[in-house]
This record gives C-alpha cells, sequence and structure tokens, in this order.
C-alpha cells in the first residue's frame, strides 16, 4: 500500500483531500532522527514522546497477539529501528477549532485502548497493558517556512522511533501554516494499528469534531470489545476444533519442504546490512486496466485475481520453479472488530504451481481456487503457520 488517502470535512472549509506522501502500511526508511520544530517553527504546546509509566501504577497484563509477537521480538532485536512505523497527514483548509479537534482526539484516545498500550516481558513471555485514559499526545507547531516545509517535517516525525515498553505508541503534531490552513500528522507503531486502523481513527475524529461543533451526539455505537480481548480469543480458537481444522489445511496445503524462490539479484546478499525497505509505483494504463477487468469479468473473478496469477506466472518464469509461493496481506477483522484500531493484519501465503500445459484460462481458474479456499481459512494466525512449518528463514 503506497499511502492513505482519508477524506476529512474542512472544518468548515473547503472539502480537501489528503496528498499521498507517507508510505502507511510499508515500511518507512529508519533515519532515527527525532521532531525538531526549533529549525522552521515554534513549538507553541510539546508533549514528551516517551514519558515513563509510574511504577506504582497496577496495570492488568495481557498475553500478546501472535502478529504482535512477531513485532515484538524484531523491536528487541533491532532496538531503536523505525522500520514498523506507520502515519500520514491530514490537510485542513478553513477556520480550525482548536477544541473540537482536541475533543476528537481524546475521544479516539480514550475509546480505543489499542492506542494507550505498552508492553513487557515477564518470565520470558510477552505482555501489553493499557494506560489510564488521557489526552492524545498532540504537539503545535507555528511554522515559518510555509506549506512546502510540512512533508518534511510530517516524515521526520512520523519516522521518530518509540519506546514500546513506556509508550505512548501514538503520537499527533499540527502544523499551523495560516489562519485558515493547517496540517495534522499521525504517526503510531504498527504493534498497535494497521491501514485499516488509521482510516477508523480519523473517520472516528472527524465525527467527534462535527458533533461538537453541531452540539449533538456522535454517530457512533459503543465499542463492546478491545483489542486485548481478541488477542486472548485468539489463543482460545487455536485450541478449538476449527482452528485445528485451519491448521491441517495449512498443513496439507503447504507442508513438505518449503523452497525459497530463487531469483537472481541486482546486488550481493547481506545480511549484516541494516535492513531497508522501499516501493515502486508502477503506473497501468487505463486501457490496459479495462482490458484486465473485461477478462476478470468474463472468466467470474476480480481483477486482483487476474493480477496476482501474473504476478505467480512470472515469478515461476523468472526462477524457473515448479512451486511459487506469495504473501499476501488480509485485514483480519472478524464481526464486532470492524470499527476496532489494533493489529489485526494477516498473511495468506498463495502457493501456486504453474504448468507448461495449463491454457491461461486454467491457470487464472487455480489462481482464484487457490485464493478462495485461503480466505476460507484466513483465521490461521501466519506466525503460528510458521512455527508449525519450520521454514528455512532469514533476517537479511
Amino acid at each position: 500500500m503506497a499511502g492513505w488517502r482519508p477524506r476529512l470535512p474542512a472544518p468548515p472549509g473547503r472539502r480537501t483531500a489528503v496528498p499521498d506522501r507517507i508510505p502507511c502500511h510499508a515500511p518507512v526508511a529508519a533515519r532515527g532522527g527525532r521532531h525538531a520544530p526549533g529549525r522552521l517553527g515554534h513549538s507553541l504546546r510539546g508533549t514528551v514522546m516517551n514519558a515513563q509509566v509510574p511504577s506504582n501504577l497496577a496495570l492488568e497484563w495481557a498475553p500478546l497477539s501472535f502478529a504482535q509477537q512477531r513485532l515484538w521480538f524484531f523491536s528487541r532485536l533491532e532496538s531503536g529501528s523505525t522500520a514498523y512505523n506507520i502515519g500520514g497527514v491530514l490537510r485542513f483548509e478553513g477556520r480550525l477549532d482548536m477544541d473540537s479537534l482536541r475533543h476528537g482526539l481524546d475521544q479516539v484516545y480514550s475509546r480505543h485502548a489499542a492506542l494507550r498500550t505498552v508492553f513487557r516481558e515477564h518470565d520470558g513471555l510477552a505482555q501489553q497493558a493499557v494506560l489510564p485514559t488521557g489526552s492524545m499526545p498532540l504537539e503545535i507547531i507555528e511554522l515559518e517556512g510555509g506549506a512546502e516545509q510540512v512533508e518534511s517535517l510530517a516524515r521526520e516525525f512520523i519516522e521518530a522511533d518509540y519506546d514500546l515498553t513506556r509508550g505512548p505508541l501514538v503520537r499527533c503534531a499540527l502544523y499551523r501554516l495560516g489562519e485558515n490552513s493547517h496540517a495534522l500528522a499521525v504517526g503510531m507503531h504498527h504493534i498497535i494499528s494497521d491501514a485499516w486502523s488509521v482510516r477508523v481513527l480519523v473517520e472516528e475524529m472527524a465525527e467527534f469534531y462535527r458533533a461538537r461543533q453541531q452540539n449533538r451526539q456522535p454517530f457512533m455505537t459503543p465499542q463492546p470489545l478491545q483489542y486485548s480481548e481478541y488477542a486472548v480469543g485468539q489463543r482460545e480458537w487455536l485450541d478449538s476444533a476449527a482452528g485445528a481444522q485451519q491448521m491441517a489445511f495449512w498443513r496439507e496445503r503447504l507442508g513438505g519442504e518449503q523452497p525459497p524462490l530463487s531469483l537472481t539479484p541486482d546486488y550481493p546478499h547481506n545480511a549484516q546490512a541494516a535492513r531497508r525497505a522501499a516501493y515502486r509505483t508502477l503506473r497501468v494504463e487505463p486501457s490496459l486496466v479495462a482490458r484486465l477487468s473485461d477478462l476478470a469479468k468474463a472468466n467470474g473473478a476480480t481483477l486482483f485475481t487476474v493480477l496476482l496469477a501474473a504476478l505467480q506466472l512470472q515469478l515461476a518464469r523468472l526462477s524457473g520453479q515448479r512451486e511459487v509461493r506469495i504473501g499476501v496481506p488480509v485485514a483480519g477483522r472478524a464481526k464486532g472488530f470492524e470499527r476496532l484500531v489494533g493489529f489485526f493484519v494477516n498473511t495468506l501465503v498463495l502457493k501456486a504451481e504453474p504448468r507448461p500445459e495449463l491454457s491461461v484460462a486454467e491457470w487464472r481458474e487455480q489462481a482464484r481456487t487457490g485464493l478462495k479456499q485461503a480466505q476460507a481459512n484466513q483465521e490461521m494466525p501466519f506466525e503460528r503457520l510458521v512455527e508449525e512449518l519450520a521454514p528455512s528463514r532469514s533476517l537479511g
């Protein structure tokens, strides 16, 4: 995912689209620098980014979800890394009511316990706990450099590292570009959030803002569940008959040898080098998209399935292997968790076995069937599957 583009009614000015600027779900390049507003602006109100959790605070500790365990492991392995920071920027055009904005942010902070979560390791096990409700961490910065400085400052703000044991793991910075122009940067650690969650946060903050402005109750249902309940329920589900059935499916589907994809790299592999990530945007011409969409429709498939089949076939050709496996992210949200902030995204491993004798239509059908079967068994955590199948792995 290249970036997130939530739309927020500019209060009460014109409606403004969020620019596609800062990667959200893709890891951002780690620079390790902290936000330094003094270079281009003056901080009107600051919040300490990593406040110490009071030692006398009684917290109720709960287990992590399997996805959280993976990020906790990497955070201990690579202290100070910002590879799992996510975030984006909202632009406001028109008069901004600061009291209503703070109210909206604070209500979301109180409503979603994941935003107030901290982590620890106790007796060799990772645990999470929720801090008492309070105010959403917010900095207000008046820029002297103007709108052209927002992108670089917001990126630096979002890429600042987090201390998972102290929190907070969400933070906001409001850049004042003028009386009727503002930009709000929102940053979070992936261990408490995902791209879906970012949209939930923005939409709910906007609704709380509007309700405050219009002196009415927000159009929002109570949130009966929290993320820690999902983490506990996930482990209980794994011990159930349904969990055993899905594990049996994946063991049959992916069992046996786990060959890595053999592609010729552009550069020699260096396992000791710092892990870096990037993304590349490929623009597909509208005429080609239309043809692909027609092809998908004619075969009772989606555009995603057609593109997936093409990618699998190309990787098989480049590698010369008869078996190709691709990881595809899915939302991972069961009923009741659709409007909850948290790290729910799961990875489905899609196995393909291209054969020369298959026609294009047969190959598309194989990809479509494989995707449907995987989606029917998508509750199995990817991390638990890795534990079970034990493929060869590398941190490089």
